[in-house]
């Protein structure tokens, strides 16, 4: 499978500084998923890749973001340029 690297969205915090961001493409791809709020077995299933490479993947770029919040609330802060993010419960 071929993934579009055109389709990647450029998340705020690359459009500050294109040439610092530590990620991958794929890394990018992920981050773009998990600042979504989707779950490990979501991800792997837009990316076509296995929910164990998803979570690997999210904990690779999550160690490449400097920070001390839990991995996938830093992942989506980054994401949105550190930005206030909302976290929603899920309903019951």
């Amino acid at each position: 499978m071929c993934l579009r690297n055109d389709l990647v969205q450029v998340p705020a915090a690359l459009e500050r500084a294109p040439t610092a961001h530590p990620l991958t493409v794929r890394e990018l791809q992920v981050a773009e998923l998990v600042a979504a709020g989707l779950a490990f077995r979501e991800i792997g299933k837009r990316l076509g890749i296995s929910e164990c490479t998803a979570k690997a993947t999210v904990a690779r770029a999550g160690a490449k973001i400097p920070g001390d919040l839990p991995l996938r609330l830093r992942i989506t802060h980054w994401y949105h340029g550190g930005e206030r993010v909302t976290v929603r419960r899920a309903e019951a």
